[in-house]
């Protein structure tokens, strides 16, 4: 009888746009959201959750009950972009940023990408119109169903043009614990999320200009250069360039082996699909807050992705 109650939660089309690599996107990507984003069945509530007021709520297919605004047909692609935009999330944005290291116990804080010889990154928090953050709310008719219920993912499909697949993230936020999902992975990984960088795009690593040594962006511990000059190499041509792929500059010291490159873990389909909690309960009502964004330091993401798109479609399940 559980296994009737699966619904479509959420349908997107996205794309990346921007000048220079990750770090430096300024232009206005799209994100669209087309036709139904969360479908319900005849015994399923699916509503946001939202302590700010949405005065137009109404208009858009919400009901207000308290904090819960209850979609009694479904969240609309209008539903959905109307909280977005009221509420001061990406409605058509995707800006590049990172998860940086955090604790799958404690606060999950997404943080903005690097600048040009400034290592501003591990403290410098993202504003909320560079993400998509949906607190989704469930309940069901108790009189056919025990209200004790929980939401799994069942299935995730993520294609993109390119390689921009492989920089998307959902977080979850779930009850004494969070975790960020890798929708296109099969399996756990990591990201590197320190290192060096060509960030102005002149096809070399960056470097201090006093001290000819490699500047390095993001989060790491050890830091020590060794002794000895680069030969230096050829640049890639400007075509081919992106923020990974830069040469040594001819005199420069690269870091020592001793430095430490820190990592931030992601879970992939075979972890979290079918077999992992993705909500906690509140208030007899079921809770499963995403927030979906582009890992900058994924080494799919770089200044080829512009322009891009992505179509994500996650399918959650009672049980």
């Amino acid at each position: 009888f559980i296994s009737l109650y699966s619904l479509l939660v959420f349908s997107a089309l996205g794309a990346m746009a921007g000048t220079y690599a990750w770090f430096e996107y300024r232009s206005r990507a799209s994100t669209e959201f087309h036709g139904t984003a969360v479908n319900r069945t005849g015994n399923l509530r699916v509503g946001l959750y939202s302590e700010q007021d949405l005065p137009d709520a109404a208009e858009h297919g919400l009901i207000k009950d308290g904090y819960n605004y209850w979609a009694e047909e479904g969240l609309s692609a209008d539903t959905l972009n109307y909280f977005l935009s009221a509420s001061g999330y990406a409605s058509n944005t995707l800006f590049p940023l990172t998860s940086g290291t955090y604790e799958t116990n404690g606060n999950f804080q997404l943080k903005k990408s690097p600048v040009f010889m400034k290592n501003e990154n591990t403290h410098t928090h993202a504003t909320s119109n560079e993400y998509v953050y949906l607190p989704l709310i469930f309940s069901v008719n108790t009189d056919r169903m025990s209200p004790n219920f929980s939401i799994k993912l069942q299935q995730a499909k993520l294609e993109s043009e390119g390689r921009l697949k492989e920089a998307i993230r959902i977080h979850f936020d779930v009850d004494n614990e969070n975790f960020v999902f890798a929708p296109y992975e099969d399996n756990d990984g990591i990201d590197t999320i320190g290192g060096v960088l060509d960030l102005d795009g002149d096809g070399y690593i960056d470097y201090d200009g006093a001290t000819l040594q490699e500047y390095i962006y993001g989060e790491v511990s050890n830091v020590s250069y060794k002794d000895e000059t680069n030969q230096g190499g050829t640049p890639l041509p400007i075509d081919d360039r992106d923020c990974f792929n830069g040469v040594h500059y001819p005199g420069s010291h690269s870091l020592s082996d001793d430095v430490v490159y820190h990592t931030t873990e992601y879970l992939g389909k075979n972890s979290v699909l079918s077999s992992r909690n993705v909500s906690f309960a509140k208030n007899n009502v079921v809770h499963a807050n995403l927030t979906v964004y582009a890992e900058g330091w994924a080494l799919g993401l770089t200044d080829k992705v512009k322009g891009q798109k992505f179509n994500l479609d996650l399918t959650f399940a009672i049980s």
